[in-house]
């Protein structure tokens, strides 16, 4: 690595210019690991142009570190989110969706709340409530068969569910309905 540093304060411009490119590789893998883009082309062919581009891919970085809400946290709890939609009938844990998205417990359940305006536990119901509704909404399945459906394990944990949410029983959100 010294050898490296020596070569680019003494070497030839091709030396540096070498340098400059691998660091611009290096840069755009950690970029792309975090889920950032830093569209601006690859196109410098002088010392000038290349300590120009390196200028602006810094203020990028900085600018994206800076925020308030880190788009790479803002991804993984939309990916989290993502997932707890689609995979909504697991019994899911806490820990293990913040492992999954590489967060610790207590973090992603900070960052859960501020991108939903629920706890984890809070979200996974409303998602499974309004699964629920949906399927009440076929008069020929029975409200055991949805509540097993959305990822509940027994009928009256999934009424007091319902109920906490809706304001109903399923069976008065069928009526309701006129199913």
């Amino acid at each position: 690595m010294i050898q490296s540093m020596q070569s680019f304060e003494e070497g030839q411009q091709g030396e540096r210019l070498g340098l400059f490119r691998m660091l611009y590789a290096k840069w755009h893998c950690v970029l792309k690991k975090r889920g950032l883009d830093f569209d601006e082309p690859f196109l410098w062919e002088g010392e000038e142009e290349a300590i120009a581009y390196f200028q602006r891919l810094c203020e990028f970085w900085i600018a994206q570190s800076a925020s308030p809400a880190d788009s790479s946290v803002k991804l993984n709890v939309k990916r989290a989110c993502d997932y707890i939609r689609e995979n909504y009938r697991s019994d899911h844990t806490l820990a293990e969706v913040s492992e999954r998205f590489g967060m610790s417990v207590s973090y992603f359940s900070v960052q859960i709340k501020k991108y939903t305006g629920y706890s984890f536990v809070n979200y996974l119901n409303r998602v499974r409530i309004e699964k629920a509704k949906e399927l009440l909404l076929q008069p020929n399945l029975k409200i055991y068969e949805i509540a097993g459906a959305v990822g509940y394990d027994t009928l009256q944990y999934f009424n007091k569910v319902f109920k906490q949410a809706v304001h109903m029983t399923p069976g008065e959100y069928r009526k309701r309905l006129g199913i």
